[in-house]
């Protein structure tokens, strides 16, 4: 294996940072909800979080501003934003131990109205958004400890259907998307305690079917896309770098020991452009913020 790492930081708080502090229990999960004029009033980016508390908040870090979005019955442990439908505002996506798939809409400036994506029949751990194709309209994907992938289909105005992308051997942990294959429709990965991360082609009229699987020595905990590469978190405080098409067995990935548990990762993008300045990691640990530079990616 190789271990091509220039440096690792654990970064202390920067000074005159802000901070939110509303929710009551820890927070599980954060989403950057875009910048637009909602109301009548222009927003810069906000950041949306769910917790262990079952609270969804919306906070402006400009004005210090935090808004309650809503509430589940049980943790809630993903949120994501979903584009408008015909062009309308964004609407947040959230997955909670109550075992719901929630779709929130701002009806009116500051309320918060949701509206029941579906069920799945354990705690929802991971979702995302599967970009719509040939003009069709986004999706939920979902992973849940019911260990299920489902895909989430909003067949008119806050009526949701949902389909089987797949299934794993344990509870699913993560799931993102993938870009298609020689420009083809976008793909589904999902990650698993089962030690496994899996990708899902659709096929027309055929449905979803499992295209590569990844076997791998411990738990999958977490895990981002940029471009065609996965970045993986493992339970054994491991990150590694996958790019699935071109090494689907994992031989040739690029891997990284962290001397603390992992419990979340995200390629640093830059926010303005959507591409990286250079290949660098951020990684949530048990010690803090920790930030890697890889030398070069593999391919």
């Amino acid at each position: 294996m190789n271990r091509k790492i220039l440096r690792a930081l654990y970064a202390p708080q920067p000074k005159g940072q802000l901070t939110m502090s509303e929710h009551r229990a820890s927070v599980n999960a954060v989403c950057v909800f875009p910048a637009g004029k909602y109301w009548e009033q222009s927003y810069g980016p906000r950041i949306v979080s769910g917790s262990d508390d079952g609270s969804l908040l919306i906070w402006d870090p400009e004005t210090g501003v935090t808004n309650r979005i809503g509430e589940h019955e049980d943790w809630v442990r993903s949120v994501c934003v979903l584009p408008g439908a015909g062009g309308g505002a964004p609407r947040i996506v959230s997955g909670s131990g109550d075992k719901t798939v929630r779709v929130w809409r701002e009806q009116e400036e500051g309320v918060w109205k949701w509206e029941l994506a579906g069920e799945h029949e354990n705690g929802v751990n991971s979702v995302c958004v599967l970009p719509g194709t040939g003009g069709g309209a986004p999706r939920i994907v979902s992973g849940s400890w019911d260990k299920t992938v489902r895909v989430w289909r909003e067949q008119e105005e806050g009526v949701w259907k949902w389909e089987l992308a797949g299934e794993h051997e344990d509870w699913v942990r993560s799931v993102c998307v993938l870009p298609g294959a020689g420009g083809g429709a976008p793909r589904i990965v999902s990650g698993s305690r089962d030690g496994t991360v899996r990708v899902w082609r659709e096929e027309q009229r055929k449905g979803w079917e499992e295209q590569i699987c990844l076997q791998l020595d411990s738990s999958v905990s977490s895990f981002a896309s940029y471009e065609h590469y996965i970045l993986i978190a493992q339970d054994n405080q491991t990150v590694r770098v996958w790019l699935p098409d071109e090494d689907p067995e994992g031989q040739h990935m690029l891997w990284i020991k962290v001397p603390a548990s992992i419990e979340s990762v995200i390629w640093n993008v830059d926010p303005q452009t959507g591409t990286l300045h250079k290949p660098e990691i951020i990684a949530g640990t048990s010690r803090g913020l920790a930030t890697f530079t890889i030398g070069d990616l593999p391919f």
